[in-house]
């Protein structure tokens, strides 16, 4: 933005995570966007998992921020797709008979939340973007010209366009779905992922838990295992039937003790059950999801991330479902058409291509979690081979060339007809 010529809109971005900050930096790139970033902890910090970036997200990244180049400074390297290798599935539910039974031949790369969150942080433009902490939102109210953040230190701050990148309990999903609990809350998933580490040296040189990523899978559960650095990075996953679910009210994250999750696997096979032996403490969460909405967008507001798609982990596709909202939204909003009298035709658009595509993501991942625990109906009758093969093909698309390239390209055109319907509309 050319100093002292103002800014096509003004955004407001309440969430300093993964998909706040991406949508922060690629609009720093905008020359007549301003940006202000609110976010309700003292500092900004990553929680939670690596996350696994594909080569659909890598290419986003890319593109806007080319990482490959300038990721060296922080401590990574690019990937190299040809020789990255995803998860081998192991069916461990059996004291003898245990064996590998599919090998993703392909595979994401993972990344330090923190790291991929200090490399978006670098991209921020000071001119354009600022970042406000201890900023906890309790509402906002959107007027025909601007809308109204209402914080809970008692201050207000206006912008012309208001982005939900707060998280699965998203204040901004709640105030936009207020008076239905059903859309504004997150729903417990019924399932609980127990996250726990431990040292590769306490691992005997054999052990199963040392040969790379991999999926062991039972009946009713199963359990990841990847290296990162000197650590296994262990995560355990349990489901609670239909029949016995019900609201949780708990602690969604909480320490417990690892013999707590050693007794959901006993009669295991002997590598798995001394790789959770091999810590004392976990962390327990409690993975909660957004329902399907009906939008991601109303009056001068929109939602990315986890705000508006939650979804469980058994993919790892979350975090790049965000980048992937950052990445069409920004388009639209700096592209040469969109401007403040037609900002509601522009998040339409935002909706209409990433409310489907993204809810279908959400979809495809609880089915994974449900196979590699053998829950789907019929997949109790499904040879090893077959099952293999589905895993294998609901993955290829994260590794297309220009994936959401194509996503733009129709998001382009349909922004470019649907304004120009609102300027025949206004003219006429």
């Amino acid at each position: 933005m050319d100093s002292g010529s103002p800014a096509k809109f003004h955004i407001a971005i309440c969430g300093g995570g993964i998909a706040g900050f991406t949508l922060a930096s690629f609009l720093s790139k905008a020359s007549a966007v301003s940006v202000s970033v609110y976010e309700a902890k003292a500092e900004v910090r990553a929680i939670g998992a690596g996350i696994a970036v594909w080569k659909r997200y890598w290419d986003i990244l890319d593109e806007v921020h080319s990482i490959s180049q300038d990721c060296y400074q922080f401590g990574i390297k690019p990937p190299n797709w040809s020789s990255i290798r995803g998860p081998v599935l192991r069916k461990s539910d059996h004291l003898v008979t245990a064996h590998d039974f599919f090998g993703l031949t392909f595979g994401p790369h993972v990344l330090p939340r923190a790291v991929l969150l200090e490399f978006l942080s670098s991209k921020l433009n000071p001119a354009t973007c600022t970042v406000h902490t201890s900023k906890h939102l309790r509402a906002y109210a959107a007027s025909s010209s601007e809308v109204t953040l209402h914080f809970s230190d008692g201050t207000t701050a206006t912008a012309d366009l208001l982005i939900g990148a707060d998280g699965v309990h998203s204040r901004v999903r709640k105030t936009l779905f207020a008076g239905d609990s059903f859309y504004g809350e997150p729903r417990f998933s019924g399932q609980f992922a127990y996250r726990m580490s431990c040292p590769k040296e306490m691992l005997p040189p054999e052990h199963i838990g040392l040969s790379g990523f991999k999926i062991w899978c039972g009946t009713g559960r199963h359990v990841t295992s990847n290296s990162m650095g000197e650590q296994i990075q262990i995560t355990a996953y349990d489901n609670i039937p239909a029949d016995h679910r019900r609201a949780f009210d708990g602690a969604w994250v909480a320490d417990v003790p690892a013999s707590e999750i050693s007794r959901f696997f006993e009669g295991w096979e002997p590598d798995l059950v001394s790789l959770l032996g091999a810590t004392e403490r976990a962390s327990r969460w409690a993975i909660h999801v957004v329902e399907p909405l009906p939008t991601f967008v109303g009056a001068r507001t929109a939602l990315v991330g986890d705000a508006a798609h939650a979804m469980t982990p058994h993919q790892g596709l979350g975090g790049g479902q965000g980048m992937e909202d950052a990445f069409i939204l920004w388009k639209l909003l700096a592209h040469p058409v969109a401007q403040k009298e037609n900002l509601e035709a522009v998040l339409r658009v935002y909706d209409d291509i990433r409310r489907p595509f993204a809810q279908s993501v959400a979809e495809r991942s609880l089915k994974n979690g449900f196979i590699y625990g053998f829950l789907l109906p019929g997949y109790k009758e499904k040879t090893e081979e077959e099952i293999g093969i589905e895993l294998g093909q609901s993955c290829e698309w994260l590794m297309e060339d220009g994936g959401c390239e194509a996503e733009w390209e129709r998001a382009e055109k349909m922004l470019i007809h649907t304004v120009a319907v609102v300027e025949n509309r206004s003219l006429s």
